[in-house]
Formats: C-alpha cells, structure tokens, sequence
C-alpha cells in the first residue's frame, strides 16, 4: 500500500527474493541496472533518437515541402535532431561507448539489448494502447493513482494530442495536401 518494493523475481537465479533475504541487496542491484539499461538503451537511445526522431527528421524532409504545417511542426521538435542524433550514437553505440562501459555487460550482450530494442519497439504505439496493455497490477496501481509512469502519461498524450489537433484544425486544408504527403 505504501508503494515499497516488497520482491524482486531474479530471472537468473529464477526466485522471488524478498527484503532481509540472503541476495536482497545483490538482487536490488541487479534490478536497478537493468531498468536503467532497459530505460537508457531501449526507451530514451533507441526508441526515441534512433527510431522516432530520425524517421520524423527524414520523412517531413522528404516527403513535405518547407512551407507545409506538418513539417513546421515536426521542426520544432526535430530541431538539430540528426546532429544529436549522430553524437549519441557515435558516443553511446560503439564498443567500449561511454554506454557500455557504465553497464555491467560484454559488448556482444549490448548489441542484444540494441537488436532486442529494434525488433521488439513500440516507439509508435499510441500510449494509450502501451497503458492497456499493462499487466493487470499495474493497471491496478494506474486506477489508484499509483502508477504515475500510466496517469502522468495519459494525461501527457491527451494534452499532446489537443495541441497537435489545434495546430492541424488552424492549417486546414494545407494540412491535409495529397501530393505532399503521398509516399
């Protein structure tokens, strides 16, 4: 009820360990290191720089002339995108990568992480769709308020989806051009 982690399941060792339990504080380790490899590698490099953004960068480049609503939307958040996209990669990817070095994993076990991060990616999943299929605890925890990665989300999709609706309504038309958009 107060949140507090009560279990880990070691995948490796294949048992729930429990607060006080010989290999408590070894498991919380082993947890902590793989949300932030999973967070790090998968969510934030991959999904977000490497999937999302070059894809929004290349498409309205090619496909959307400069005047074009949808592009000046996307500009704004893909501002410098493949500059910074190009600098994480080049200082994250590579064997021996500041990234690599900061996790306790042989190399070949991070391009797992990065080929698992591509084949299994949800970058454009709407959130709402990742929300509901939460499994059912967490869902639990989201009806309560106690889950804030779901609450905060859907609220954050909602207020993204109203700007984006607001920008599209106000173009119009231009919004909406065939040949620009056909690919």
């Amino acid at each position: 009820e107060d949140q507090k982690v009560t279990a880990i399941y070691d995948y490796v060792e294949e048992r729930l360990v429990k607060p006080g339990e010989e290999h408590w504080e070894e498991t919380k380790m082993q947890a902590k290191v793989t949300a932030f490899t999973l967070l790090t590698v998968r969510e934030h490099l991959v999904w977000t720089h490497l999937i999302a953004s070059n894809d929004a960068t290349r498409e309205k480049t090619i496909h959307l002339p400069p005047s074009h609503p949808i592009r000046r939307l996307l500009a704004v958040f893909t501002y410098r995108a493949t500059e910074v996209n190009v600098e994480a990669f080049d200082s994250l990817v590579p064997n021996t990568s500041l990234l690599h070095r900061s996790v306790a994993l042989t190399y070949k076990a991070m391009e797992k992480v990065f080929d698992m991060s591509y084949t299994e990616s949800i970058a454009y999943q709407p959130f709402p769709e990742r929300v509901e299929k939460l499994n059912p605890a967490l869902k639990k925890l989201a009806e309560e308020g106690k889950f804030p990665y779901a609450t905060d989300g859907l609220a954050y999709f909602e207020v993204v989806k109203a700007f984006v609706g607001e920008w599209l309504d106000k173009a119009g038309d231009a919004a909406v051009d065939k040949q620009a958009t056909a690919v």
